[in-house]
């Protein structure tokens, strides 16, 4: 990237009513706004952040949505983080009559320890801004490495979803095993093509969970003729 291309935070169009542009305004930092494929923030070029107020927080865990934008985050960039604002001025137990609380922590939990994703919790917009001020500070210089190249969509037009989509289909794999495996990998005809001892190479694949996914991606279905199928038919 040449030098006017560089930026401290790229800052996605959804946040243009957030306040947060106005205060990046008002700071020394280099930023700009744009449609991000993913997420909220890109920092430096090597720290993709979500944000969400808990309300939206709560929104993102009823729709399941989530759970969809997280690995996707995962498969997108190394480092990542969610900014979960005003958390700590809700009281939890006034939405326990429609939302369990047992739930909410649920969810931090398989964030931190299943996505191993970091909860910056932030108590407003302004603290919000502070922390993002402070990542930026901390990183050194700008790594450009990825994020367009590795992600050519826009939010709602998904491809990565879809692949993970498919990768998650294989037996014991999951969603956070789907994305190490296109981590590794990269693409689903690189997995296809992969023999048992590359993917135990990965955490959290032994020889049986990598024996499973080489038989199933070299299974052969056998042509099935149309009366064959009739008799099948019959005789069920």
């Amino acid at each position: 990237m040449s030098e006017e291309e560089v930026f401290d935070i790229i800052i996605d169009s959804s946040e243009v009513n957030s306040g947060i542009i106005e205060k990046f305004e008002d700071s020394n930092f280099k930023y700009k706004v744009e449609q991000l494929p993913v997420a909220d923030y890109f920092i430096r070029g090597t720290v993709l952040i979500e944000r969400k107020e808990f309300f939206d927080f709560l929104r993102s865990l009823k729709d399941k949505s989530l759970f969809e934008e997280m690995p996707v985050m995962k498969a997108t960039c190394q480092r990542t983080a969610v900014i979960l604002e005003r958390y700590y001025l809700m009281s939890l137990k006034k939405f326990e009559s429609r939302f369990p609380i047992a739930s909410i922590k649920g969810a931090l939990r398989s964030l931190a320890v299943d996505f191993q994703m970091p909860i910056i919790y932030t108590t407003s917009l302004n603290d919000t801004f502070l922390q993002l001020c402070s990542i930026i500070k901390s990183i050194d210089k700008p790594q450009y490495e990825s994020l367009y190249l590795r992600m050519p969509m826009r939010k709602g037009e998904s491809p990565l979803q879809d692949v993970l989509n498919v990768v998650i289909g294989f037996p014991d794999v999951g969603m956070v095993g789907a994305v190490e495996l296109l981590k590794h990998f990269g693409s689903i005809k690189e997995l296809v093509n992969a023999d048992t001892e590359e993917i135990m190479t990965i955490s959290g694949f032994g020889k049986k969970k990598a024996e499973k996914i080489v038989k199933i991606c070299n299974f052969e279905v056998e042509e099935v003729s149309g009366e064959e199928r009739n008799a099948e038919r019959v005789d069920t």
